[in-house]
C-alpha cells in the first residue's frame, strides 16, 4: 500500500468535509438571515427547519453506516452529494414551510452521506499507524469550510438573490464532491496489516451493551452542547462587552485555534491515550468557557476564544479515534454513527440552553458558565466509565 495512495484518500476526504461543512453547517447560519430578511419565513419556522436538518443528519448517519457495509464508498459519497445539492437548490426556491423543511431534510441526509461518518470510516480503514495524524489532516476540511466556504457564500448573498446563490452553491458543491469522491477507495488494496486491523473489535450491538460506549457518547453530548451553545452566542456576547470588530476577531481566533489545534492534537495523541486526551480537552474547554463567561478585556476574550477553538477541533478529532481504540474497526462505522446520533442531542440543545439562561439571567455569564460546567461534567462521566477494563482484553488497541 503506497503512502501516496493513503494521503490521496485523506486529501479527498478533507475536500469533501470542507464542502459539507462549508455549504451545510456553517452556511446555514447565513441562509437563516436571508430566509427571514424578506419576511417569507419567521425566525421560529427557520429555526425548526434547522432542527430538522440536525436530527436528519444524526439519523442519516446510522443509515449510511449500514450502507458502507454493503456498497462501495464512492456510491455512498456520490449519492450523499447529489441529495445535499438538491436540498441546497430547493432551499433558495422554498416559498412555504413544507418546502423549507424538505430542503433541510435533504441537506441533512446528504450531509450524512458525504460527511463525517463515511469520511472518518475510510481514513480509519486506510491507516493502522499514524491514524491520529491522518484524521487531523482530513478533519481540517471542517475548519476550512467555515473559514473559506461560508464567508464566500455570505459575500455572494450580498450581491445576488438567495435563489441564485443556493443554485450556484449546489452546482459547485456537486461538481467538487463528485470529483473528490472519485479519488476515494473503500479499502486499501492487498494490505495484510490493514485487513487484520479491520477484523478486530466487537459489533455495534455488543458495544452498546457496555458502560464505556454510553460514557463516551454522553461525554461527547455534553462536549458538543458546550461547544455549539458557546459558539452560537459568542459573537453576540463579545459584541456586548466590546465591539463587533472584537467579536469578529474572537470568531477568527476560534477558527484558527480549531485548525491549528488538530495538528497539535495529533502530536499529543501519538504519546497519550485518546481517553486521557479527551478528558484533558473537556477540562480545557471548561476553562475556556469559564474565562469567556467572566472576562471583559479584549486580550482575555481573544485568548480564551483561541483556547475554545483548540478544544473544538480536537474533540471532533478524538471522538472517532477513541471509539476505534476501544471497540476496534470491525463495526466502526455503525459504532461511530450511533454514538454521533446520541451527541446530536447536545448539538440541538446547546444554543437553546445558553440562550435561555442568558435571557433569564440578563446576560451571558450564567449561560457560558453552564456550558463550561457541562463540559467538565463530560470529563467526569468519561473518567467514571473508563474504568470498564474488560474491553481492553477483547479489542486489540489500535495504534494512533
Amino acid at each position: 500500500m503506497g503512502r501516496a495512495s493513503q494521503w490521496r484518500v485523506v486529501g479527498a476526504v478533507a475536500v469533501l468535509l470542507a464542502c459539507v461543512a462549508g455549504f451545510g453547517f456553517y452556511s446555514l447560519t447565513v441562509f437563516v438571515h436571508a430566509l427571514t430578511a424578506d419576511g417569507v419565513f419567521t425566525l421560529a419556522e427557520v429555526s425548526r427547519g434547522s432542527s430538522v436538518y440536525l436530527v436528519t443528519a444524526g439519523l442519516g448517519g446510522v443509515a449510511v453506516a449500514a450502507l458502507l457495509a454493503r456498497l462501495d464508498v464512492r456510491w455512498v459519497l456520490g449519492g450523499g452529494a447529489v441529495v445535499m445539492a438538491a436540498g441546497l437548490a430547493l432551499l433558495g426556491r422554498a416559498d412555504v414551510t413544507a418546502e423549507l423543511y424538505a430542503a433541510d431534510f435533504l441537506i441533512g441526509l446528504g450531509q450524512a452521506g458525504a460527511g463525517v461518518v463515511p469520511g472518518t470510516t475510510v481514513v480509519a480503514r486506510w491507516f493502522v499507524t499514524n491514524r491520529s495524524t491522518a484524521m487531523a489532516v482530513a478533519s481540517t476540511g471542517l475548519s476550512v469550510g467555515g473559514i473559506v466556504v461560508a464567508p464566500l457564500v455570505g459575500f455572494a448573498l450580498q450581491h445576488r438573490s438567495l435563489r441564485e446563490v443556493t443554485a450556484g452553491s449546489a452546482a459547485v458543491f456537486l461538481v467538487v464532491c463528485l470529483l473528490a469522491a472519485s479519488f476515494v477507495r473503500s479499502h486499501p488494496p492487498d494490505d495484510a496489516e490493514a485487513e487484520e486491523a479491520q477484523q478486530q473489535g466487537i459489533s455495534r450491538r455488543e458495544a452498546m451493551r457496555t458502560r464505556t460506549f454510553w460514557g463516551i457518547s454522553a461525554a461527547m453530548t455534553l462536549a458538543v452542547l458546550a461547544q455549539v451553545g458557546g459558539l452560537t452566542h459568542l459573537y453576540t456576547m463579545v459584541s456586548e462587552r466590546g465591539s463587533e470588530s472584537l467579536a469578529g476577531g474572537a470568531l477568527s481566533a476560534v477558527a484558527l485555534g480549531s485548525l491549528s489545534g488538530r495538528f497539535l492534537g495529533s502530536w499529543v495523541l501519538a504519546r497519550v491515550s485518546s481517553s486521557v486526551f479527551f478528558r484533558a480537552l473537556l477540562a480545557g474547554q471548561f476553562a475556556a468557557l469559564a474565562v469567556l463567561a467572566l472576562a471583559d478585556g479584549a486580550v482575555l476574550l481573544l485568548a480564551s476564544s483561541a483556547l475554545f477553538g483548540l478544544t473544538i477541533g480536537n474533540v471532533i478529532l478524538t471522538h472517532p479515534l477513541l471509539l476505534g481504540e476501544v471497540f476496534g474497526l470491525r463495526d466502526f462505522a455503525r459504532v461511530l454513527s450511533f454514538s454521533g446520533l446520541v451527541s446530536t442531542l447536545g448539538t440541538a440543545g446547546g444554543p437553546l440552553v445558553v440562550g435561555q439562561l442568558a435571557a433569564s439571567a440578563g446576560g451571558y455569564r450564567v449561560g457560558f458558565l453552564a456550558a463550561g460546567t457541562a463540559s467538565l461534567l463530560g470529563a467526569v462521566v468519561l473518567q467514571l466509565t473508563a474504568r470498564e477494563r474488560h474491553l481492553v482484553r477483547t479489542v486489540a488497541a489500535v495504534p494512533v
